[in-house]
């Protein structure tokens, strides 16, 4: 009965144990699992890939890849996001909220999700000495969406693209840009205007992202452990509990065949000493001394009284 407390209680602690330290490797490794397959995640669920854009990346319309066709240039260094496959020559791409087409070879996919993949809070103001317009197309011969008065500020920088030299201007640069007039807050314009009617353009950082900073900080908080390692610590920590569990069950044996001899010896030497007609068991052994298990009883005579003869 001992033997089998004890090795109730060596059983549970070893296991116990064991679910613990489990615990703990299997939430790690989560954690590193996570941390890897965060991207996954996000291309398989949001359908979202990233594509970094080298020089002259340019969104076209159509998929109609000519000069004439070209919406604006993707600031260079920074990310389109892929939407389809064409062919082997064309993407369906999307550049903030901007779809079109782009070329295979003017970009490059990348397999993390960049924080800021888009260019914003980008700039400028108009010349202070003349107004101009926002057109449709980089071409002042094309439709005026907008009238823009001299000195007006803060209007936002998208991307660049090349024109038709207006008359009188040096430059085929242009800006495409989105306008929204101060006497009507309700209106948003989005169009081309002229690079030399404009200044103080803000400054345009390269984005220099390699890798997701949510990536990084991810696998910070976690402690990376391949498998063969993971193995090795799982075996040398059970090992002892499993030798000590097996040490206790083949003690815990023994001393059941040992103690069953010694009973079996026990008998033996009462049916020696007694005659098998005296000898019984008993109704209701000890339960704490097996010896007992056996009583001697002597036989009834039936005399008579050698008073009752007279």
């Amino acid at each position: 009965m001992k033997n089998y407390h004890l090795l109730r209680k060596i059983f549970i602690i070893f296991f116990s144990f064991l679910s613990i330290f489990f615990s703990q490797i299997f939430n790690v490794s989560f954690c590193c699992l996570q941390s890897k397959k965060i991207e996954t995640f996000a291309y398989e669920t949001q359908k979202i890939l990233y594509a970094k854009v080298g020089d002259n990346c340019a969104i076209y319309k159509t998929q109609d890849i000519s000069s004439s066709n070209i919406l604006f240039y993707v600031p260079n260094t920074y990310f389109v996001s892929i939407i389809s496959k064409i062919n082997d020559e064309i993407y369906k791409v999307q550049y903030s909220s901007f779809t079109g087409y782009a070329a295979a070879n003017t970009f490059e996919i990348v397999s993390f999700i960049p924080s800021t993949p888009y260019l914003s809070n980008i700039t400028f103001d108009i010349n202070e000495f003349a107004g101009t317009q926002i057109w449709s197309r980089a071409d002042s011969n094309s439709n005026i969406l907008s009238t823009i008065s001299a000195g007006t500020k803060k209007i936002e920088y998208i991307a660049s693209t090349v024109g038709e030299i207006p008359i009188g201007g040096n430059s085929n640069l242009w800006y495409f840009a989105r306008y929204t007039p101060a006497s009507n807050v309700t209106s948003l314009y989005e169009g081309y205007i002229y690079s030399e009617a404009t200044q103080n353009l803000s400054h345009i950082p390269s984005n220099l992202e390699i890798e997701n900073q949510d990536i990084i900080e991810e696998q910070s908080n976690s402690i990376p452990i391949n498998e063969p390692i993971k193995i090795i610590l799982i075996v040398l920590i059970s090992t002892p509990f499993v030798i000590l569990f097996l040490i206790s069950i083949i003690k815990a044996v023994f001393e059941a065949r040992k103690r069953k001899l010694e009973i079996k010896e026990t008998q033996n030497e009462i049916e020696e000493k007694i005659p098998k007609s005296f000898i019984r068991k008993r109704k209701t052994p000890s339960p704490k001394n097996i010896d007992d298990e056996y009583e001697v009883v002597f036989p009834d005579y039936n005399y008579v009284d050698d008073d009752d003869l007279l």
